[in-house]
């Protein structure tokens, strides 16, 4: 993660020559729904933090972990608001037409005719990024589904479960196309439900259903 930060940081300090901060203006020119609408994507992303609760159970300091976690969330907040705002910066209106703009704005780095095609700095950021984010999702798919079917080990659900999600990794964006149609419609929903709502829900029954037994002790 450092690392990985380090050259994010680094991608935003050699585009700063080509900034121009009054890209941004007007801000919320048509009101604050356009910006809501647009929030609902990166916001979907957040609810990803639900796959924390699946790995507190295996850790033997449970205080420092979700110290930690808070300090992830944080953390992603800050780069992805200043990644934005670099893109605006640079692009302003014209942002939204790319489907990749970090991608793009990378393109734009030049220094001394030296230091060019830095595109692949992004390109490994992502690539790494997607493998621990695609790792820590099997994982608990496999453990959870163990726990569900009252397994004693997930070991046995690692191959079939390995072979549907790359047969439906195919299968649901087969082509960029899809796969940008995929992010901005489906993925929203589904994050904020199956993400966000249920496990919301299922923490409000087990707070209501750890508290009843201590009024009735008090009643009675």
């Amino acid at each position: 993660m450092p690392i990985l930060i380090l050259l994010w940081v680094l991608i935003i300090a050699m585009l700063i020559p080509d900034l121009k901060p009054n890209l941004m203006f007007p801000i919320m020119e048509k009101g604050m729904l356009p910006s809501i609408k647009g929030a609902r994507t990166p916001h979907a992303f957040f609810t990803n933090f639900i796959l924390i609760s699946f790995l507190l159970p295996f850790l033997t300091d449970r205080v420092n972990g979700m110290k930690w976690g808070m300090i992830s969330v944080f953390g992603i907040m800050v780069t992805m608001t200043v990644l934005n705002i670099g893109v605006l910066f640079l692009f302003g209106d014209i942002a939204a037409s790319f489907a990749f703009p970090v991608m793009e704005a990378t393109k734009y780095i030049s220094i001394a005719d030296f230091l060019e095609h830095l595109e692949v700095l992004v390109m490994v950021i992502w690539v790494a990024g997607a493998f621990i984010k695609v790792s820590v999702f099997y994982y608990v798919l496999v453990l959870g589904a163990a726990q569900w079917l009252n397994l004693s080990d997930y070991r046995p659900l690692v191959f079939p479960f390995g072979f549907l999600l790359v047969l439906i990794g195919v299968w649901s964006a087969s082509n960029i196309e899809e796969l940008s149609g995929f992010l901005r419609t489906i993925v929203p929903f589904y994050q904020s439900t199956i993400q966000l709502a249920i496990p919301l829900l299922l923490f409000l029954i087990a707070v209501i259903r750890k508290g009843v037994p201590g009024r009735k002790g008090v009643s009675g």
